[in-house]
């Protein structure tokens, strides 16, 4: 829609909600800071913040299984480090070497 020189068209229910102070002669709302937004751009900042979310979710979400993996990824150390204790006594059948 093309406003012309406005930046926006404010509507009756717009000005009986926020119910702003309005100098008439300098065409200017005045009090309180007002930040509008378009419709898209509220929608944009919702779905950012679910991705957001999402991401955080799913960075928490890691099995027992996962984080033995990454223990073993990130530190180069016997099989038997990465092994709880109580299956240490079977670490020949972890052992790459002996899977060969």
């Amino acid at each position: 829609m093309n406003l012309g020189k406005e930046q926006a068209i404010l509507g009756y229910p717009w000005l009986e909600e926020f119910n702003p102070k309005i100098n008439w002669r300098d065409g200017k709302l005045l009090g309180s800071h007002v930040q509008l937004k378009t419709p898209a751009a509220v929608a944009k900042e919702q779905l950012n913040d679910h991705i957001q979310q999402m991401e955080v979710e799913e960075i928490q979400k890691t099995t027992v299984a996962q984080q033995m993996a990454e223990k073993y990824h990130n530190e180069p150390s016997t099989v038997k480090t990465v092994i709880p204790s109580k299956y240490q006594s079977h670490a020949k059948v972890f052992s790459e070497k002996e899977a060969e």
